[in-house]
């Protein structure tokens, strides 16, 4: 179990998903891990948490009718200071989407694209740090970047974070900050050239891999990929009913 208080720069500190039918995502993801959810009914598109054992885990946002935005589920870096770290994003190529703005006194957010072509939020803690929990059942233990430009991505985050990269093969690399891994950098695979977009990948961690691929598949989901086996330990690249992707593992690593 790990509960967290705090994060450094650079460390993904939450994960959200923009999602069209909120209520629909609430069921889905309600059955898949048993979260439990509070509504902030004063915000703007009905701001929810996920909860895990009463601890805050993930966010669920309502997606406005014709915006055109897409079902992701978005990672957030934390940035002690927002500003500053949106200004060394963009002097290092970065594309700024949505400019700092306040969360109702819970922290400062932005959005931008990455020189690589990843979406990523930055997020600054106010009243809300994040994920009060990470790396145990039903809550989120690995983030990494998938993208075409590996050269990019990393000059990209270790110059704008003090991050360090060290390299597992020639597709993947590992993200670490003081010591401690934060997250990867993987190389999409020339099978999925064009069809799968440089993005972030989130993955929850699951008591057993192959249970949550039928629970998802019960539930209306689509399985991508797996369960495969690897060295971290099985896992599945999975898709929600809304069309949000993101990864399922039982990590043997922690």
């Amino acid at each position: 179990m790990s509960e967290r208080t705090e994060y450094v720069d650079g460390a993904p500190a939450w994960v959200e998903l923009s999602v069209t039918d909120l209520d629909a995502a609430k069921e889905f993801y309600g059955r898949l891990f048993g979260w439990e959810f509070k509504t902030d009914e004063d915000s703007e598109r009905k701001y929810t948490y996920a909860l895990h054992q009463g601890a805050k885990v993930a966010g669920l946002s309502q997606i406005p009718a014709g915006s055109g935005q897409p079902t992701v589920w978005a990672t957030y870096l934390a940035a002690a200071d927002l500003k500053s770290m949106v200004d060394g994003a963009v002097r290092r190529g970065a594309t700024l989407l949505v400019p700092p703005f306040e969360v109702a006194g819970r922290g400062r957010a932005a959005v931008l694209r990455d020189p690589s072509g990843a979406v990523v939020g930055l997020w600054q803690a106010g009243a809300h740090i994040g994920a009060e929990r990470i790396n145990e059942i039903n809550t989120t233990c690995w983030h990494e970047v998938l993208t075409n430009d590996a050269e990019a991505a990393d000059a990209f985050y270790t110059g704008l974070f003090a991050m360090h990269r060290r390299e597992i093969d020639d597709q993947t690399a590992i993200l670490s900050i003081n010591g401690e891994r934060v997250g990867g950098r993987r190389k999409i695979g020339q099978n999925l050239q064009g069809v799968v977009p440089p993005h972030w990948q989130t993955y929850f961690w699951v008591a057993d891999v192959d249970q949550a691929v039928e629970r998802i598949r019960e539930l209306g989901g689509k399985v991508r990929f797996g369960p495969v086996n690897t060295p971290h330990g099985p896992l599945a690249g999975v898709t929600d009913p809304f069309g949000a992707h993101f990864t399922v593992i039982f990590s043997t690593e922690r």
